[in-house]
């Protein structure tokens, strides 16, 4: 990382993606957590000061973005939807994975059923050679038209 002939990619780089892969997802958690607690604590308008504040972030950050890959503007009108319909739902799966953490639970990865069943075709369909390509086998096809 403080090698001089890796350029910028680790002294900027590396520690951008530190700060917005893992200390910044950690952190948003306890952000939530204060938010909750101000409104219990009844503090509503603060609450929504700085929910508000958030939402004008993400409008920014997401013109800019739609600005600079030249995506359609009206995609910029989504962005409050990311704050408060994805932000719960991604912090119920980080709840869930440390609560299972945790416990130590093993991981349940959805697996794809096998049926062992081949489709063959009728035994009185045709096969046709297609021409060799110069290194190439020899591919066969079924002539379905007979």
């Amino acid at each position: 990382m403080l090698e001089p002939g890796s350029g910028n990619i680790g002294l900027v780089g590396l520690p951008w993606n530190l700060l917005s892969s893992v200390v910044l997802p950690a952190l948003g958690p306890f952000a939530d957590l204060w938010l909750v607690y101000l409104v219990f604590t009844g503090q509503m308008g603060v609450a929504a000061g700085v929910l508000a504040m958030a939402v004008l972030a993400d409008l920014a950050v997401s013109a800019l973005a739609v600005a600079a890959d030249g995506e359609r503007w009206s995609l910029v009108a989504l962005a409050p939807l990311l704050r408060l319909l994805w932000r719960p739902l991604q912090l119920a799966v980080v709840i869930r994975s440390l609560r299972r953490w945790a416990v130590g639970a093993e991981q349940q990865w959805d697996k794809v059923g096998r049926y062992d069943t081949v489709y063959l075709p009728p035994g009185d369909v045709d096969l046709v050679e297609l021409p060799t390509v110069d290194g190439l086998e020899t591919v066969v096809l079924f002539d379905q038209d007979g």
